[in-house]
């Protein structure tokens, strides 16, 4: 096994006599176990200042784990903000002509230039820190997770609760 994790025989063994100590185990698992890709977007989303239900919301989100109609069978496809697209992340995020409104004011707001089509390229724009204040840059990344949060419970709103558009806060 350990052969063919490192590639060679020669490698394998010099992999084993480098473990030792008290960490074997640690070292042993740290060699085998799946490193994966990194992610840029965990230390953006896990912050002291971000209330961690829109923390939640957003991980769901960059994970493709919200219960869009998209990714469920037997349901309407009509999208419950609009009503003229099929519901998805991208629709209900960025291509909605009315929630497209509302981040059209926070980047105004913000003096924000980017185009920002996805949640992670959003993510990308938002969380790099910019010369000034700390409180600009924290405000650049929490608005884009607190719109995140309010535009799925709006949603959520809308189709479950059979509230007005208006009355949702859309």
């Amino acid at each position: 096994m350990v052969e063919k994790h490192e590639g060679s025989v020669d490698k394998a063994q010099v992999a084993l006599n480098s473990w030792g100590g008290e960490n074997l185990t640690a070292e042993a698992y740290n060699c085998f176990r799946d490193k994966g890709e990194a992610l840029f977007w965990h230390k953006a989303i896990w912050r002291n200042y971000i209330p961690p239900r829109c923390s939640i919301t957003l991980w769901l989100a960059l994970q493709n784990r919200l219960k869009t109609v998209d990714r469920l069978q037997g349901v309407p496809k009509l999208y419950a903000i609009c009503n003229t697209c099929d519901e998805s992340l991208e629709h209900l995020y960025f291509k909605c002509v009315e929630t497209s409104k509302t981040w059209r004011e926070i980047k105004k707001w913000l003096r924000l230039k980017e185009l920002m089509s996805t949640i992670p390229s959003a993510i990308k724009h938002l969380s790099k820190k910019n010369k000034g204040s700390k409180i600009y840059n924290k405000a650049k990344l929490l608005s884009l997770v607190v719109m995140v949060n309010h535009l799925w419970f709006a949603r959520n709103k809308l189709i479950f609760e059979k509230e007005p558009r208006e009355e949702c806060g859309v």
